[in-house]
């Protein structure tokens, strides 16, 4: 039969160690494994017999950690004195005198830590030795002292042993890359699969279609602005005659002729159109309705340090990681005939301003800019180490949709991952899609209040 012991749990009391003795009798011969190996006798006072132990031991401690913890929480046993079928037992000896022997092959402190303990089964006694779990930034453990015996079964000083499933042998190449990957400290263990991500407050994100009434905004704008040439008075031909009546009154005199107001209207309206989409996009991503955050949560006990956050982001998706400096039009012209230009100068320089060829202050057109990338991409969060049981927000960014009916869902992948652990962990977040954004809101309610 095959060997039968509960290995969910280390086997350290007594009775478990007895229990594990009796298994070996009753196994197969094939029931060896990275965890237990048995001999059917050793003298536990000779070289030979301590060297054996001591080998056994090494293979132990050199094992993988991750594959080791699988069983019996990482120990392993060497059983001396029996085997399948058959009992034979061992001559004790003091474990103190053991564990000196045995130890100049092991190099005492900076070695293995294992443990002696004789146990009876069918009446004779059989010796168990207990190693403890290898873990991850433990040195490789080498033979500290050369043994050679009659039967050629030695090795020399340095030697390294690995416990392979039945066998303990010397170490490979591979083994010896497992060992220096074990030594750097770096656990070859999974992401928890637990780690979660979800909105801070489950979010509505408007849409934007950044050209939309722009025609009929800058057609409307236009109209307003020379709206004012019907009513004001028109600009005398001879303005040096004027001067002490501007003086005197301050909104009578308007320096710019019609042709020119209008010259500055059309430039006006040109640098309109040339920023309208970037006005439009930026009052989106400024409103309040377009921020989001997420939450990731770690529900486990464990620390999961340099978690980095990633999500992907849809074509039909626009995002931004802050907040935009708000980017508005430049100032319009003064409406035409509103304003004495010349009031606050002083008088002699309004006359060499009237005998100049050009007599008016010209409209500016602003050429700020901003850019905004194409839809789609990756949000990639800073990394942040999560404590058990800890729920951190992350960063908060600027999402908008391009045009698509309300009440319409996104989807966005996500993916956790951690430089201390292996593998990825993947999900889903959706958001739903809130009302168009119109120009006439923007432009009116910019921050969406």
């Amino acid at each position: 039969m095959g060997l039968s012991i509960d290995t969910a749990q280390p086997l350290r009391r007594p009775s478990d160690l007895q229990a594990l003795a009796a298994a070996v009798r009753d196994a197969d011969d094939a029931d060896e494994s990275h965890w237990l190996e048995w001999k059917s006798t050793l003298d536990l006072d000779s070289k030979a017999g301590r060297y054996a132990i001591a080998r056994a031991i090494l293979g132990f401690a050199n094992r993988d950690p991750d594959r080791a913890a699988r069983d019996c929480g990482g120990c392993a046993y060497l059983i001396v004195g029996a085997e399948p079928r058959s009992v034979q037992g061992v001559t004790p000896v003091d474990p103190a005198h053991l564990e000196s022997g045995v130890a100049v092959y092991l190099g005492g402190s900076n070695g293995p830590v294992w443990s002696p303990m004789y146990v009876t089964v069918d009446g004779t006694q059989v010796l168990v030795v207990t190693v403890e779990p290898p873990k991850h930034g433990d040195r490789t453990h080498p033979l500290r002292k050369t043994f050679h015996g009659d039967n050629k079964d030695g090795a020399d000083d340095g030697t390294i042993f690995v416990r392979h499933h039945g066998k303990t042998e010397r170490a490979t190449s591979a083994d010896m890359d497992m060992l220096a990957d074990r030594a750097a400290g770096a656990p070859a263990v999974d992401v928890p699969v637990d780690l979660t991500l979800s909105w801070a407050e489950p979010p509505t994100v408007p849409s934007c279609d950044p050209t939309a009434g722009k025609d009929d905004w800058l057609r409307d704008e236009r109209t307003a602005l020379m709206a004012s040439m019907r009513t004001a008075r028109p600009r005398p031909a001879d303005t040096k005659s004027l001067l002490p009546s501007a003086l005197a009154m301050p909104n009578l005199l308007e320096p710019r002729s019609r042709t020119q107001y209008e010259a500055e209207v059309d430039a006006y309206i040109e640098d309109c159109e040339q920023l309208w989409h970037n006005v439009i996009l930026s009052r989106c991503y400024n409103h309040e309705s377009s921020r989001i955050a997420l939450v990731v949560e770690n529900p486990t006990d464990q620390n999961v340090p340099a978690v980095e956050v990633q999500v992907k982001i849809p074509d039909t998706v626009w995002v931004f990681d802050r907040d935009f400096e708000e980017i508005n039009f430049g100032r319009p012209p003064a409406a035409f005939g509103s304003k004495n230009m010349y009031s606050g100068i002083d008088p002699a320089l309004l006359l060499s301003i009237a005998n100049s060829p050009r007599s008016f202050m010209p409209y500016v057109p602003s050429r700020r800019t901003f850019r905004v990338s194409d839809g789609g991409g990756t949000v990639t969060f800073s990394p942040l180490d999560l404590r058990p049981r800890q729920r951190e927000t992350l960063a908060g960014f600027h999402v908008i949709v391009s045009p698509q009916h309300p009440g319409t869902t996104v989807t966005l992948p996500w993916t956790l991952t951690s430089t201390a652990f292996n593998g990825v962990r993947e999900g889903t977040i959706d958001f739903s899609v809130g009302d168009t954004l119109t120009a006439s809101e923007l432009l009116n309610d910019p921050e969406g209040s």
